[in-house]
């Protein structure tokens, strides 16, 4: 079975969330930016490039914390200060989302993949 992985952003107590778009794997469900491991890629190395792929926003600056594995997606947080903007227009994989946003605890929209809810409301500070 083919492994993914996915960056979850956290910026304050709000999370970043992108909607899948039409052509994208579950439309029209909120979910993280996430993407396939390539065959000789660490899920690591792989988180890197799939954001960036995603949202055209490079992070491997950046410290990844390792969150855990969910259904064979290896899941890594970014803490910011800034909350990070997505460009989807010029992002090479900005098609599979149709817009982005950051979301708090009581806030989240629907629907979310149903995988994420769970730990995503646990990384949420309030």
């Amino acid at each position: 079975m083919k492994k993914s992985v996915g960056v979850i952003v956290r910026s304050g107590n709000k999370i970043l969330l992108c909607k899948r778009g039409e052509l994208a794997v579950l439309p029209g469900y909120w979910s993280i930016p996430a993407g396939n491991i390539d065959d000789g890629e660490t899920p690591l190395d792989a988180a890197y490039r799939e954001f960036f792929e995603e949202t055209n926003i490079s992070i491997e600056n950046k410290s990844l914390t390792f969150v855990g594995v969910v259904e064979n997606l290896y899941i890594y947080l970014l803490d910011s200060n800034n909350k990070l903007h997505p460009d989807l227009d010029n992002a090479k994989d900005g098609y599979e989302h149709t817009e982005c946003g950051y979301f708090g605890k009581v806030e989240l929209p629907e629907p979310m993949v149903p995988q994420f809810t769970k730990l995503v409301k646990t990384l949420i500070l309030n």
